[in-house]
């Protein structure tokens, strides 16, 4: 009690005129209305508890009112994140065309690394059920792993197609394939994109023209990119002898051709070598031209022509001109089969062997990889080999 609620307590007194209260009385009184108010006379401590629940229950109910009536005002409204799709949240960046050439030819490189046995040191070769094959290389040693390395590149859905085409086996808890050597002459790495379409906000279609190895020609593929984590490839990329997708062959000039369809120079040099049988004119040709003049002359049933094409060199000749027109005067093949059967050779690598004298024609058609032998005579011109492929 301040001295304002005492001195009112007191007025009263003060207003009798025949009394005026002792100082010592004003005081005790004062003491005693100030003890009773606070209650300092009792258990200070216990009174102080209730009031201090109290309060708290006064905090909270005002902390809780506030918060039903905010709750109560905002249940209609929902945060944007509360109606927004995860897979719409992600921003899909475009792809520019050097990206797309990135992408196929990385995704090339991938898949010749694992078809190949996934390290340039292979593991160890074995033989099972007649077949031999190698372990794959230590970082591939479990589907995970190379499921793992080809989504680097592809799609899911990609990859699983890749996998499933390549005849893994799995022994020793340890994934192993045939051991042989795939390869090709189509220069992924070194295509080129002339039309990258948007079907779709995940979906480019990319017209990509391929170089062929050591010739003037190129090939070209439309292919799927679908973004899924980034950009990957959805679908597999062939090897020549792999035609899992239509490509057309193609000159430098854009001009589409049959598989053996002779170049211009190679037509105005196969006239000129019927009229005369004159090597000379053959001397600007590489050796795979020169086996699909050998070819073509074959298709023709142009016997002499034929064996004209054939090594002279001493020591590979086989037999005479006679006698290999006789061979083939009853020949039932077609050209179309004759065709076929060289089907991939104009497309193909010619490898030279160390001695600079011989080499062969590495291709592939139906029946998988091939070789083409080759001979070069004594003059420096090619020549095609006895009995080429064996």
């Amino acid at each position: 009690m301040n001295k304002r609620e005492v001195d009112e307590f007191l007025k009263p007194l003060k207003n009798r005129p025949d009394i005026n209260p002792r100082e010592e009385f004003k005081q005790e009184l004062r003491n005693e209305l100030f003890e009773k108010k606070t209650g300092m006379n009792k258990r200070p401590f216990v009174h102080w508890i209730p009031n201090l629940v109290a309060a708290a229950l006064l905090v909270m109910g005002i902390y809780i009112g506030t918060d039903l009536i905010i709750s109560d005002n905002t249940q209609d409204e929902v945060t944007p994140a509360q109606h927004l799709d995860p897979s719409q949240s992600v921003m899909i960046p475009d792809i520019t065309e050097g990206e797309a050439r990135e992408v196929v030819g990385t995704a090339f490189a991938h898949y010749s690394v694992i078809v190949n046995g996934g390290d340039p040191e292979t593991g160890e070769v074995f033989q099972h059920d007649g077949m031999e094959y190698r372990f794959l290389g230590e970082d591939f040693s479990t589907e995970e792993e190379v499921m793992s390395y080809l989504q680097e590149k592809y799609t899911v859905r990609a990859a699983v197609m890749i996998y499933n085409e390549i005849p893994f086996i799995v022994l020793k808890e340890k994934l192993a394939q045939p051991n042989k050597y795939v390869s090709g002459n189509l220069l992924w790495a070194d295509g080129e994109v002339l039309q990258l379409r948007e079907e779709g906000e995940k979906t480019r279609l990319v017209t990509y023209k391929v170089p062929v190895e050591k010739s003037d020609q190129y090939q070209t593929f439309e292919v799927t990119l679908q973004y899924e984590n980034g950009w990957k490839l959805d679908e597999q990329l062939p090897f020549t002898h792999g035609d899992n997708m239509e490509g057309t062959p193609q000159t430098k000039d854009g001009a589409s051709e049959k598989e053996f369809t002779l170049t211009d120079e190679e037509q105005e040099i196969y006239e000129k070598f019927l009229l005369d049988f004159n090597e000379e004119h053959l001397r600007s040709l590489d050796p795979i031209s020169i086996a699909k003049l050998y070819i073509y002359a074959d298709a023709e049933n142009n016997q002499e022509a034929v064996y004209e094409l054939y090594t002279d060199k001493e020591g590979h000749v086989q037999w005479t001109k006679e006698e290999h027109i006789q061979m083939f005067e009853t020949r039932e093949r077609s050209a179309e089969e004759i065709l076929d059967a060289y089907n991939g050779l104009p497309d193909g690598e010619f490898l030279e062997d160390e001695d600079g004298e011989s080499g062969y024609i590495k291709f592939y058609n139906a029946n998988g990889m091939m070789g083409f032998q080759m001979i070069k005579d004594e003059d420096g011109i090619w020549n095609v080999s006895y009995m080429p492929i064996q």
